[in-house]
């Protein structure tokens, strides 16, 4: 797997790679990741849009990574006497 395109965020970084014929779109906060196909018909589209830090895709990543971050923290409680503090997501 090879990193093709990285492009600039000012909270995310965003990545996409190139392997086995195939593109995926990471994107990664802190500590967090997401994975998403990029069919090769879609690539300079995604990436076009991807370049402005205002495109809705990254509100719609910001909520679900509060949602894993959320998930995270409730999963490593059951593991410790609560231990764990939330990290704000903006």
């Amino acid at each position: 797997m090879r990193i093709v395109n990285t492009i600039p965020h000012p909270f995310f970084v965003v990545e996409i790679f190139f392997y086995a014929e195939k593109y995926t779109l990471k994107i990664k906060f802190r500590g967090l990741e997401q994975s998403y196909p990029i069919p090769t018909e879609h690539l300079d589209a995604t990436v076009k849009a991807l370049n402005d830090p205002g495109y809705d895709f990254y509100t719609e990543a910001s909520v679900a990574f509060k949602t894993m971050q959320t998930t995270l923290v409730d999963m490593l409680k059951t593991f410790d006497s609560g231990n764990f503090e939330e990290e704000e997501i903006i």
